[in-house]
């Protein structure tokens, strides 16, 4: 949950809800790596939740800024099982959408 709220909050300048300050670009960068980790690894009721704040940061840094986050999702679902291609849907969604 504190998650969200602070890639909300603090994740890009562009962002509606911005608030100082903004997440360093190396601290970026180790967030994405970690998050799509962590998907795959994390509970079904954690994975929903990751899978919102990958679709939060996709939205600002894809594809300039994370140019193989889709790549990566798409290919994880193909190898992982049902749930998990479930809990992946509002992050390839919201991804589509923006």
């Amino acid at each position: 949950m504190l998650l969200k709220q602070a890639v909300h909050k603090h994740w890009s300048r562009l962002d509606g809800s911005f608030e100082e300050p903004e997440v360093a670009e190396d601290e970026k960068v180790a967030v994405r790596a970690a998050l799509l980790a962590a998907l795959w690894a994390a509970p079904p009721a954690v994975r929903v939740s990751l899978g919102v704040c990958v679709a939060a940061i996709a939205k600002h840094d894809y594809p300039d800024a994370w140019p193989g986050v889709l790549d990566a999702l798409l290919e994880a679902v193909r190898r992982q099982g049902p749930e998990v291609r479930v809990t992946q849907l509002p992050s390839l969604r919201a991804r589509q959408q923006s």
